[in-house]
């Protein structure tokens, strides 16, 4: 996962595109005085709207969660604020 300014992603926007779709990195896009934003392929972002209706049909049926979330192949989010 790779963290780069709000500047510096406008201008390098298009090497940030290709590195996220070819390589499917994650960019955390961070911006001050405001929030952060993510950038992914549209495959993981599909994964996670999958995962995600996938969690909330289960619980609603009372089935396991946690299951789905194990087997979902997601990266773990970061403990704190990635690196720039």
């Amino acid at each position: 996962m790779k963290a780069v300014s709000f500047s510096e992603a406008r201008q390098n926007l298009n090497d940030l595109c290709s590195l996220v779709s070819d390589r499917d990195e994650t960019v955390i896009i961070t911006r001050r005085d405001k929030a952060d934003v993510v950038m992914m392929s549209m495959e993981k972002y599909s994964k996670f709207v999958r995962l995600i209706n996938d969690m909330t049909n289960n619980l609603r049926l009372g089935t396991d969660g946690e299951r789905l979330l194990a087997s979902a192949d997601l990266p773990r989010a970061p403990e704190g604020r990635p690196e720039a």
